[in-house]
């Protein structure tokens, strides 16, 4: 085991204090708006937790970045990250994910590990601890990136049809020794009794042939997981998705966000660890989330004042009619507008309404109005009826 790969952790509490964060996805954007400062204040706080809760090493399981050629400021970013981590005696253990290139991830990880900064690249055989001692021994971190089981085969030299074969084996041939206290971080969509864990509307495509049955993990004490943005546990308390730092979709409007802090204390023998974890929440620099109703009621003085105005917002109307230059009304009261929706509260139950065949007796007139009734949910007005009498009438002299 090389020299790099080991430290000793003074620590007075009696326990190993562990930081969990993942899919931080640096350079990701958000209907096309920049999250850089969003994300700069999130590490900010990891850095701040690190220093004020006495953490020993902070894990981060994959997707650092949120492609594989990330943007440059994505880049300094993460660098600076690392770097704040490092300056305040805190070890790191990074893996990569499928969104980032392995390859990249790991460039010159020999020079960075000197400086207690354990960033991996592609799995190219068996996994090597980074092992981290105080009071109560050893506790070995093995980092797992994202792999599939063709990586698997061509790393390993073993037959691994499925994920969960493929994740066995890269465990086996770790040779884990169950006595001392034993952490994976791993980038992968897990499943317990092929049940999934829960995902956001952006991630419904994740898992199916992919998943990794969690009893390929039972080896290890605490097993730090990176794939999906729900803080979660999967099987055990002690197999957990920590989330992504950010909302990175309307969708996880309603998800609180948060990282996992972990104390590993004594260890009495396979299976028997003393630990507890504690949920410590993210506060946004600016929010995502949804707002419904009619327009007049969204861009009120009364409304405005319940929530920033600068937080990312999606709308769903509910006027009747699409007010005139609604989009304009609701980008200058929320400027991070985020998309615009329109479902009239009226027309819900003409939406379920049995669709019939028109009257082949109306005219022109009686079938849009009859259309009309059938999306609204209720008839045309005078003003309306007039204006549908024109067109029809421009219609019929253009003939």
């Amino acid at each position: 085991m090389s020299s790099e790969n080991k430290a000793s952790v003074p620590s007075g509490r009696g326990a190993m204090r562990l930081l969990h964060i993942s899919d931080v996805h640096a350079g990701k954007r958000l209907h096309g708006y920049s999250q850089e400062e969003d994300l700069a204040h999130a590490l900010a706080q990891v850095v701040d937790v690190c220093r004020e809760r006495s953490v020993d090493c902070v894990l981060v399981a994959g997707d650092l970045y949120d492609t594989t050629q990330p943007p440059d400021y994505a880049v300094t970013l993460v660098d600076g990250f690392l770097r704040d981590l490092a300056e305040a005696g805190v070890r790191v253990v990074a893996v990569p994910g499928n969104h980032d290139s392995a390859a990249r991830v790991g460039f010159a990880s020999p020079l960075l590990a000197a400086s207690g900064v354990h960033v991996v690249g592609p799995l190219e055989g068996p996994v090597e601890p980074v092992v981290l001692e105080d009071a109560h021994g050893e506790v070995r971190v093995w980092p797992v990136p994202f792999v599939r089981p063709a990586t698997v085969r061509a790393a390993l030299g073993c037959d691994a049809p499925s994920p969960t074969e493929a994740l066995a084996a890269v465990v086996d041939a770790m040779g884990v020794d169950g006595s001392v206290r034993n952490v994976c971080v791993a980038h992968q969509f897990v499943t317990s009794g092929g049940v999934g864990p829960e995902r956001s509307e952006s991630e419904l495509t994740l898992g199916d042939a992919d998943n990794v049955e969690v009893s390929v993990f039972d080896p290890f004490d605490y097993v730090a997981l990176g794939h999906l943005h729900r803080a979660q546990k999967v099987g055990r308390e002690t197999v957990r998705y920590s989330g992504t730092p950010l909302k990175y979709s309307r969708g996880e409007a309603g998800n609180d966000k948060s990282m996992v802090l972990v104390d590993l204390g004594e260890k009495r023998g396979p299976g028997d660890c003393d630990l507890s974890f504690e949920l410590v929440p993210f506060e946004p620099l600016r929010d995502v989330r949804q707002a419904c109703g009619p327009l007049e009621e969204l861009v009120s003085p009364e409304v405005l004042a319940l929530a920033p105005a600068d937080d990312y917002v999606a709308v769903t109307l509910t006027d009747d009619t699409l007010p005139l230059d609604a989009l304009g009304r609701l980008r200058e009261a929320y400027p991070n507008l985020l998309s615009l929706e329109h479902a009239p509260a009226s027309a819900t139950g003409a939406r379920e309404a049995e669709v019939r065949a028109p009257d082949p007796g109306l005219d022109l007139e009686g079938l849009f109005a009859g259309f009309f009734e059938a999306q609204r949910g209720h008839a045309m007005d005078d003003r309306q009826r007039a204006v549908l009498a024109e067109c029809v009438a421009l219609v019929g002299e253009g003939e």
